[in-house]
């Protein structure tokens, strides 16, 4: 079997990671995939000596779509002008970009699955359309997968999203989705109800892996770290300010101060400027500046990070379309408190570790403090052991999507 997979983005996060850990674990090895992703996009470069490992052939090609061309144009200085004639052309550029891509998998054989995959919806506009151009050539079986969530239908482009909507819902398979919650989500605020459609939800998995990627000088820090404090607490993930690391550091300053002086709290992802330096200055305003460290991007992945934390917090604020990290920190042994958004709840309660309310600094700070301190008591050595057991039930994930996929 033939598989094709599209995928457009710019930043790093839990697509790149759930398409590798999707390839990796494959159960069929006559299958091939081959992977069509846009110029720019950070997330390849993450994983992208897997996927070459794993034999997937990578093209890296310009479409014109309006995500695409907006992330292109960002690479130069006066890029962001251009936003809004982009987004005044989206449409156009929506129909533009299917039969380029259409031209461009044409070039590359018969397929007998095509995978669109998406951060949330409509998110990446070339995405969409892609679905649209594996139909103009006949794939049998096409797909679309939906991490996030979905954005309510908005005017002025209400009638024309609903249209596409529609175009593409008669031109698929089926969509899939890494959560009920993320299922919901497209279905409440996409109007769904007025068409129809065939979804399927697949719960994220990972499996243990004896083939770490590890990128020496890159984990070096954490090295660094353990030699002048005994606990790391981190957080992972794209700095933004719904992911909640206000919550992060105002939690961590209200600790006592005898575990904030053997104790580091380390925030490992990219972000705005604009947003690292308001943490910056609130963790100055806290007085804890000190114990915070901001290690920008890490090549390498987060599992491997996760390994060497003590502790690690997913402290989002609205919604979370899975929590890979909180599921590979799960299957590894290091606790974990998370708040209760989005999908968190399906796979992870506190019989795992702790689920707390978004926006809830100091109970976040307690249960700190409570593990810290007594890092080998029996409710957390049951917690973590759940953990593992939970995340191992889930390991089964790519057996799912070839399932379906062999139909």
């Amino acid at each position: 079997m033939r598989i094709l997979i599209f995928w457009e983005s710019e930043k790093w996060g839990g697509v790149d990671s759930h398409l590798c850990e999707l390839i990796s674990n494959w159960p069929n090895p006559d299958d091939s995939f081959y992977l069509v992703t846009n110029i720019g996009n950070q997330g390849l470069s993450r994983i992208s000596s897997d996927l070459s490992d794993y034999g997937v052939t990578v093209f890296e090609i310009l479409p014109f779509s309006y995500t695409s061309l907006l992330i292109y144009l960002r690479r130069f200085r006066l890029g962001f002008l251009f936003k809004i004639p982009l987004f005044i052309l989206r449409p156009l550029l929506f129909f533009l970009s299917r039969y380029q891509l259409s031209l461009f998998f044409s070039k590359l054989g018969d397929f007998d699955v095509f995978l669109a995959d998406n951060g949330g919806y409509p998110a990446a506009w070339g995405t969409l359309s892609s679905t649209l151009a594996a139909h103009d050539l006949r794939i049998p079986k096409i797909f679309l997968l939906i991490h996030h969530s979905s954005e309510k239908l908005k005017f002025p482009i209400k009638l024309i999203e609903s249209y596409i909507d529609r175009l593409i819902a008669s031109r698929i398979t089926s969509y899939l989705f890494v959560s009920n919650a993320s299922q919901a989500s497209f279905i409440k605020n996409r109007q769904v109800e007025s068409f129809v459609v065939d979804t399927k939800v697949i719960h994220n998995g990972i499996k243990p892996t004896l083939r770490p990627f590890i990128v020496p000088s890159e984990l070096s820090i954490f090295n660094d770290l353990r030699s002048s404090c005994f606990f790391l607490i981190g957080m992972l993930g794209r700095v933004e300010r719904y992911k909640g690391h206000e919550d992060s550091l105002i939690a961590f300053s209200q600790l006592p101060l005898q575990i904030k002086l053997k104790t580091k709290l380390v925030i490992v992802g990219e972000g705005r400027s604009n947003e690292i330096n308001h943490l910056k200055q609130l963790a100055v305003g806290l007085g804890i500046l000190e114990n915070v460290v901001f290690t920008g991007f890490l090549k390498t992945t987060s599992v491997e990070i996760i390994k060497k934390l003590d502790l690690l917090l997913m402290l989002t604020r609205d919604f979370e379309g899975f929590g890979l990290t909180v599921l590979e920190a799960m299957l590894n042994e290091v606790p974990v408190i998370a708040t209760d958004v989005g999908a968190v709840g399906e796979f992870f309660d506190n019989s795992t570790g702790v689920l707390v309310r978004p926006r809830s600094p100091e109970l976040v700070s307690n249960e700190i403090e409570n593990l810290l301190l007594s890092p080998t008591n029996p409710v957390w050595l049951d917690r973590i052991k759940n953990a593992k057991l939970r995340a191992l039930s889930l390991s089964d994930m790519s057996s799912k999507y070839a399932s379906i996929f062999h139909e």
